[in-house]
């Protein structure tokens, strides 16, 4: 039961990861253009020098966090309310989507993780 939990998990964290990677290919433009001169992506232009798809992959992970918790980047003068807005609903779907699976997934395998310790902790304690 437990293994079969596990898996559950462990394929709902993959499908966030696959929204992700389709981000990464087909989103980087709309990102672009929603946010132009945007202080929040000010290291953009370092990552391309050295990977395009390292570069690419921050962008959309700077955005993903953006979309889930936008008032600490409001606070910090990175966003603007009005740049959020003007990114695409589609985009701000499928972030949102990618966040929560992989972070339910990563909280899941901690948890799974600590039970199979904890059960072989019990098992080795008093057999």
């Amino acid at each position: 039961m437990q293994l079969l939990l596990a898996l559950v998990f462990f394929s709902l964290g993959m499908v966030g990861v696959a929204i992700r990677f389709y981000m990464v290919r087909k989103d980087v433009e709309a990102v672009l253009m929603a946010f132009p001169g945007s202080r929040a992506f000010s290291d953009y232009e370092v990552f391309t020098e050295l990977s395009v798809y390292a570069a690419r992959t921050y962008l959309i992970t700077c955005v993903s966090s953006m979309v889930v918790w936008p008032m600490p980047h409001i606070r910090r003068g990175m966003l603007d309310p009005l740049e959020l807005e003007s990114l695409p609903t589609a985009v701000r779907k499928r972030a949102l989507y990618s966040h929560w699976l992989m972070a339910t997934f990563f909280l899941w395998m901690c948890l799974f993780a600590y039970d199979l310790t904890v059960t072989q902790w019990l098992r080795d304690t008093f057999r």
